[in-house]
């Protein structure tokens, strides 16, 4: 899905709109697919679209006009794979998975996951896989403007999965395995 247009950029769930708004733009518009700024406001104020609307729009406008955030370089993936790791405390005595809310940083939403591999007995904190994906969909209005990634890290000592099987990153114990399915 790319955001060519204004609308329906404006309408979607994680717009900072309010949902009285967002329901009267849609009312407004009708069967428009998708209208830049100045189309979606000349609509409404032939519609009689209520003044306290355009303020809102008008704060819209401002975010969806900050360029996507740029492809990241193989340094920059290495630092947030550390940042997303440092969001996680010890184990779980029953290694239950975990899983952090996704949150954006840097113009990138991340969605990161630790995982207790169930297949040895008994299982064990050296059992451990990250999960990791970043992407910048939600701020682009292109499909040239998008980039993603993702990758599985492990834990480079002896006695720990896939020790030594991916490449540790610079200085650090982590071994990733960079995804195949993003523009990594």
């Amino acid at each position: 899905m790319t955001l060519g247009k204004f609308y329906p950029y404006c309408v979607r769930a994680d717009t900072p709109i309010a949902v009285d708004i967002k329901r009267t733009v849609e009312r407004c518009v009708g069967a428009a697919m998708s209208l830049t700024y100045e189309q979606l406001v000349a609509r409404m104020q032939l519609n009689g679209a209520p003044p306290y609307v355009y303020p809102a729009l008008e704060q819209a406008k401002a975010i969806y006009d900050i360029p996507a955030a740029p492809k990241m370089t193989v340094a920059q993936k290495e630092w947030a794979v550390l940042r997303c790791l440092s969001m996680f405390g010890n184990p779980p005595p029953d290694f239950a998975d975990e899983e952090i809310p996704n949150f954006v940083m840097d113009g990138y939403r991340y969605y990161v996951r630790r995982v207790y591999l169930r297949g040895n007995a008994p299982l064990s904190a050296r059992d451990v896989e990250y999960h990791i994906q970043a992407s910048n969909l939600d701020f682009t209005k292109t499909k040239k403007e998008y980039h993603g990634w993702s990758c599985f890290v492990y834990i480079n000592v002896p006695g720990y999965l896939c020790n030594g099987e991916y490449p540790s990153m610079p200085n650090t114990m982590f071994g990733v395995q960079w995804g195949k399915t993003f523009n990594g």
